[in-house]
């Protein structure tokens, strides 16, 4: 009876092995496990979510699926993920490529979406989109970050922490020069010479009498109006 039994446990377990060999793609049989699972991330990365199904470990097989919903740029396929996380990123993936900033509000965990506005804001280069991110330092980041790339101070007036909206504000009104922004500083001696740096570049003369700093106004006007 023992016997019996062990004979139809190995048989059970031989058919078994046989039916799975016989569902994997032609070209992935007859490897070991790891080699197998690399191939059929090969095949479901090209659009094969049947190759990815297959994978036996979980974490490449997830990676398989937001592999193959880009190639196939389907968004049903990140459903097919079983971690949630990943699945959200997945998601953003296409939302990105897309284009579509106002899509990145259909994601529901918030790393995800905010990671989506970021990189949108930035491919875009719409600094009003950063708005839209939840975590205020990653927030301030992007507006900062974006400040940079557009030369435009006006994209630092958001910025909530003081010592990255002043950086932000008294290196991007001088690369503009643009002294209306540098009146926004919150210290004196940087306002003036922020003023002083605008006025140098401009050659404005007219605008050493804004300046508060009597240092920064004599030397403002000593290069601009030395006879004056």
């Amino acid at each position: 009876m023992k016997r019996s039994s062990l004979f139809v446990v190995t048989l059970i377990a031989s058919l078994l092995v046989l039916v799975a060999c016989a569902q994997l793609p032609e070209e992935c049989r007859g490897q070991d496990k790891t080699d197998t699972n690399t191939c059929l991330f090969t095949l479901g990365s090209a659009g094969d979510t049947a190759a990815c199904k297959a994978i036996t470990t979980a974490k490449l097989r997830n990676a398989c699926y937001t592999e193959a919903a880009m190639a196939l740029d389907d968004a049903n396929v990140c459903a097919k993920i079983s971690d949630a996380a990943s699945a959200q990123y997945c998601a953003r993936n296409l939302i990105i490529r897309s284009g579509d900033a106002a899509a990145c509000g259909s994601l529901t965990y918030t790393p995800a979406r905010d990671s989506c506005h970021y990189t949108l804001a930035k491919e875009t280069m719409n600094w009003t989109v950063c708005a839209e991110i939840n975590d205020e330092k990653y927030r301030d980041s992007c507006y900062d970050s974006l400040a940079g790339k557009l030369t435009d101070p006006y994209a630092c007036l958001p910025i909530v922490n003081v010592t990255t909206r002043d950086d932000c504000l008294f290196r991007r009104s001088i690369a503009a020069l643009n002294a209306e922004t540098c009146t926004n500083l919150t210290t004196a001696n940087r306002r003036a010479y922020c003023i002083l740096n605008v006025a140098l570049g401009t050659k404005n003369v007219e605008l050493c009498y804004e300046i508060e700093d009597v240092a920064a106004t004599r030397l403002c006007f000593e290069k601009l109006d030395p006879d004056g």
